[in-house]
């Protein structure tokens, strides 16, 4: 079975020394279409309408591993965002 897990992120502050993420689960809904009709009213409150490119909805599996990979190292650059390899930036 296919579920729709609707979430809200964003960042503020100085990505040197005060770098902040904000994470809000909001809902898992059976169709895409119930959680756009929650997106579309969770834009309109404050905190969540300041930050629109902020939402994601992702598509998933019940009673399936989700994460199989195991850890890697990230690293952040201002140029790249998040990539794997030190030596890029």
């Amino acid at each position: 079975m296919k579920i729709y897990v609707l979430s809200h992120e964003y960042c503020y502050g100085d990505y040197k020394y005060k770098y902040k993420e904000e994470c809000r689960f909001i809902g898992v809904y059976l169709t895409k279409k119930e959680a756009l009709n929650a997106l579309n009213r969770f834009k309109k409150i404050r905190g969540f309408s300041s930050h629109l490119d902020g939402f994601y909805i992702d598509k998933t599996k019940i009673n399936q591993l989700g994460w199989v990979d195991g850890y890697r190292t990230g690293y952040f650059s201002m140029e790249l965002g998040m990539h794997e390899e030190k030596g890029e930036e």
